[in-house]
């Protein structure tokens, strides 16, 4: 009797699976759904497309009782985009019993919204484990501790992004007898404590993911040779025709830099690995979903879980370094009744590699491509049998026991036992220098942060550029108030004329910028405050706006500034939604794939009919953009006090930028005190230490460590017509208030 058969299953549930099409289980379902009944904790070891999300969706979903008003399973994933496939994949179910409640908990969307949605309880929680700790334990607006089941999805990916903490947390919470479901394609050792410490003699069921995803998919092995890999790729990708192939890279470095050659080659390519935004990974994802993409370029990390309909081509750049990886990669190829093709790059580096997959059940045929066609190479075990070359240690070894004249017997055993500990002495040897030099960098760089740490901190002010000297004259301005940065306008923020660059003096600027130790990747431009992109009820303004912003882009990338601020615009009352969609349109039009400069939108204090106001409202913007690589953030302390943030706890606000958004999207802080109290709407800045916010909040967030790389801009009044922004950089470097600074420009 099939399993399916077998399990009385709720009326809704079998339409479900009829719906779907699930008409018998896969290996993993067929032994994690009977242990799931009996009550038993399960560590459930499986690649992606073996069927393992329904193998805890169906029980759970079978078992919920849809009459109750209080939370009965939670199933927690590392990533918002796996999160949203199994969410997607629960919602089916729903389909046939509208009863039923899901809700998605996931960083990125408007927290108020999910708390007010949880007026009523759901049944089943999915999500993120730093948004659902937040909603549990912060908020107290998810109630969780009902819960009789706990599924931990990608394990090892969870301990890989840091989340253990957040789980734990929130496990220490739950009820003594949870049952817990934890699902990995491995099993790290640091993993162990984690599991031993919440899960009662857990039942082990571990999948060989091969045997399901290699019948239909071809091994080929394609020597590099001397070959650059790049060229490989190329003639590769020219003698195949995939619909979607995944081009798999080691390190999240090499999958930007391969990304970067492919399109600067033509290619339109998708990318997913480490180094993605938040907010880029969405976009990227559903970019990829909508088919935009023939070849995507991705990491093992990154790509793990994340199900991509139609990849029938994979290509290894190398080998990767688990043997776990490549069935997983391979596994992603010639499902169900399709055929796939898996190349992969290889030298004799890689032997060893391809010999414990071939005893996995995998079969390799060894290819070159000749002329633009793939034919039969010559065996790669051909010179197996030829010694390999000494090492120099080796060598060394060598040269110290000779051999003798006179052979007595058992000479080979003593002689091989003689070479051993050589060897092992001078294995030892080399390890205690590279220790001792180990130490001696880490003392040398520690000395180096010392002596630096006062003025590790990037900070300087507001500064002019006009007269003869320009921006040269900005660069003296910025080092005679001791700065080791600045921000500029490109010409008045208040109207439309512009100098040329070439009459800028920018290269006389870099030559002294470069002499005073001032980082151009570091000096911020300031966009004209005349710049509206949210008007939609003067259509000449908006258009007046996206020209003026473009030209703007051109000039910073022709100067070679890397920040530019912008004030995201106000909706001039035709309301929110429409005001940020017209930003958005208006960022798409202006911004252009290959320019150099990042724009940082402006947090504002939402005076009038400002929009900026909230980070869900940049979060927003960066996200329905069509360049969000591009954007960033800018972070000014008064407009955020004004705005109703709470700055004296400026973690918690980074936490909330780092959840929505992405702390590496803050590209700028603007360091100004305020005249007005938290939540005022009003935007008027005061000096450091004599507003509402005070010099003792404002240090610390200049001295912020997770702010170490970030530029800090002064946008402080002049005092009696005099810029105090020495004095005021100075404060913050020593970290002590001057209660006289108005009164030395009296």
């Amino acid at each position: 009797m099939d399993l399916f058969d077998k399990f009385q299953f709720n009326d809704y549930v079998k339409k479900t699976l009829n719906n779907i099409h699930f008409t018998s289980p896969t290996p993993i379902q067929d032994k994690v759904i009977p242990l799931v009944y009996k009550n038993k904790d399960i560590i459930g070891i499986s690649q992606t497309g073996t069927g393992k999300t329904h193998s805890f969706l169906i029980p759970i979903i079978d078992r919920i009782d849809t009459n109750a008003d209080y939370v009965q399973a939670v199933i927690t994933t590392p990533t918002r985009e796996l999160a949203h496939q199994i969410y997607e994949n629960a919602k089916e179910f729903k389909k046939e019993n509208p009863d039923l409640r899901i809700s998605l908990v996931i960083g990125g969307s408007d927290k108020q919204k999910a708390i007010n949605k949880l007026s009523t309880q759901p049944h089943i929680v999915i999500g993120t484990p730093g948004r659902i700790k937040d909603l549990s334990l912060n908020e107290q607006a998810l109630i969780i501790t009902t819960a009789t089941t706990f599924v931990v999805d990608e394990a090892d990916m969870t301990l890989e992004y840091g989340y253990l903490e957040d789980l734990d947390a929130v496990l220490s919470k739950m009820r003594e007898d949870l049952q817990m479901l934890v699902f990995s394609a491995t099993i790290p050792e640091h993993l162990w404590p984690f599991l031993r410490k919440y899960m009662n003699a857990p039942e082990l069921v571990q999948i060989d993911a091969h045997k399901k995803t290699t019948d239909n998919t071809k091994h080929y092995l394609i020597h590099t040779k001397h070959h650059d890999r790049y060229t490989v790729l190329k003639n590769i990708m020219d003698i195949i025709d995939p619909y979607i192939c995944l081009i798999f890279c080691n390190k999240r470095t090499e999958a930007t830099k391969l990304s970067d050659q492919l399109r600067s080659d033509g290619y339109r390519v998708g990318e997913i690995h480490g180094d993605l935004e938040p907010r880029e990974r969405k976009q990227m994802m559903r970019r990829i979903n909508n088919n935009e993409y023939q070849y995507i370029v991705a990491t093992d990390i990154a790509a793990r879980g994340i199900d991509i309909d139609g990849v029938s081509h994979v290509i290894n750049m190398e080998f990767p370094t688990e043997r776990d990886f490549y069935i997983h990669r391979s596994g992603r190829c010639g499902r169900g009744k399709y055929k796939g093709e898996c190349y992969s790059m290889y030298d004799s580096s890689n032997q060893q590699m391809v010999e414990s997959l071939e005893k996995k059940g995998i079969h390799f045929e060894v290819k070159e491509i000749r002329n633009g066609v793939l034919t039969d190479a010559k065996a790669r075990n051909k010179r197996k049998n030829r010694n390999a070359p000494q090492s120099e240690l080796e060598k060394e070894i060598q040269r110290i026991i000779k051999r003798p004249k006179k052979v007595k017997p058992g000479y080979k055993k003593k002689r091989k036992r003689e070479i051993q500990a050589i060897y092992q002495k001078k294995k030892r040897d080399i390890i205690r220098r590279d220790i001792q030099k180990q130490k001696k960098e880490r003392a040398k760089q520690a000395q180096r942060e010392k002596r630096e740490g006062e003025y590790a901190v990037i900070i300087g002010s507001h500064v002019s550029m006009g007269g003869k000297e320009m921006l040269l004259g900005s660069v003296k301005e910025a080092l005679s108030y001791n700065a080791n940065t600045f921000m500029f306008y490109t010409g008045a923020p208040q109207n439309t004329r512009r100098k040329p660059v070439s009459e800028l003096r920018v290269e006389e600027a870099k030559e002294l910028m470069k002499e005073k130790g001032i980082d151009m990747d570091k000096v911020v431009v300031h966009a004209p405050y005349i710049i509206n992109l949210g008007n939609t009820i003067k259509p000449e303004t908006r258009e007046l706006a996206v020209s003026f912003l473009r030209q703007e882009i051109e000039r910073c990338d022709e100067i070679g500034a890397s920040r530019l601020v912008l004030h995201p615009g106000a909706h001039v009352k035709a309301g929110d939604e429409a005001g940020l969609d017209a930003i958005v349109s208006g960022l798409n039009e202006a911004m252009k794939p290959e320019q150099k400069v990042h724009i940082a939108l402006e947090t504002m204090a939402g005076k009038g009919t400002e929009l900026g106001r909230t980070f869900d409202q940049l979060a927003y913007i960066i996200d329905h953009c069509d360049y969000p690589e591009l954007l960033g953030l800018c972070l000014d302390t008064c407009h955020l006090n004004d705005a109703g943030y709470d700055i004296s706890d400026f973690d918690a606000i980074l936490d909330e930028v780092d959840e929505k958004i992405g702390l590496d999207k803050v590209l700028v802080v603007h360091v100004n005190d305020s005249k007005n109290p938290q939540g005022s709407h009003k935007d008027r800045h005061e000096n450091i230490g004599f507003g509402t916010i005070g010099f003792d909040t404002l240090d610390s967030i200049v001295s912020n460590e997770r702010l170490k790389d970030v530029p800090k801009i002064l946008e402080t009044p002049y005092i009696e017509k005099n810029a105090p922004y020495k004095e005021e950089i100075e404060m913050l470097k020593k970290h002590e208030f001057n209660p006289g600074l108005k009164e030395m420009f009296e």
